[in-house]
């Protein structure tokens, strides 16, 4: 069985959205309602459900010509992650029938940033999907790239310079977070946080003495936990 969020301004929008995207009756959806809201913002706050639905059988892709051709580039680029990554990616786009107009990497400390900016705007960066297509879109270039090897660079994709508008986003939550941390006394847990936004905050929050993180959970439903450091009054 897989599970997905979904999100909407109420719970029967996120079932409309689970039902179109699952191609699965609204009577027919396996769901579970999150309490409270999700949302960067109070204007942005919305409901979100976790369906559970059975995965498809999928359809085999068709070879192409120049699959053997690809590959021994993708070989000989081993050794250039930069470079090998580049042409993954581009590869991966244009299969998809998006028009790329750049597509640059470099290091940046332990991770190398991909760069892209796609003719046309065609993703529109703000529905839950972007994050799904960059998210997916970034595991498959690290796996194509290392082959699942560990201690690797890890490659961090960024769309049109949203990742420095989001680590800023980032920055500024966490010192909410830990603001509300520190007036509960309790362990705030955040959920359905994407990793690259969860660790944005967890690098964030590191900078603040008065809490510390840590993750609870595994894959896509791992929950960011915030705790006080601040010492009880005796």
């Amino acid at each position: 069985m897989m599970k997905r969020e979904f999100f909407g301004e109420d719970t029967e929008q996120a079932l409309a959205r689970a039902s179109a995207v699952l191609n699965i009756p609204v009577d027919q959806l396996n769901y579970e309602s999150l309490p409270g809201t999700f949302g960067l913002t109070s204007k942005d706050r919305r409901k979100a459900i976790i369906v559970e639905y059975e995965e498809q059988e999928q359809v085999a892709a068709v070879p192409v010509n120049d699959d053997a051709e690809l590959i021994q580039e993708i070989q000989e680029l081993k050794d250039q992650p930069e470079a090998c990554s580049e042409l993954v990616v581009r590869k991966i786009l244009t299969g998809m029938g998006l028009e790329v107009e750049t597509v640059q990497a470099k290091r940046e400390g332990d991770q190398i940033l991909i760069s892209i900016k796609l003719v046309g705007d065609p993703i529109d960066m703000r529905r839950g999907e972007y994050r799904e297509f960059r998210g997916s879109l970034q595991y498959l270039v690290n796996r194509i790239v290392h082959e699942g090897r560990e201690g690797e660079q890890r490659f961090i994709i960024d769309f049109g310079g949203q990742l420095e508008q989001r680590t800023v986003a980032m920055v500024e939550l966490a010192t909410q977070l830990a603001d509300k941390a520190l007036a509960i006394g309790q362990v705030l847990r955040i959920k359905l946080v994407e990793s690259q936004d969860r660790r944005l905050l967890h690098l964030a929050l590191e900078k603040d003495e008065r809490v510390k993180t840590f993750s609870e959970g595994e894959g896509r439903f791992r929950v960011l936990c915030i705790q006080s450091q601040k010492k009880p009054e005796a």
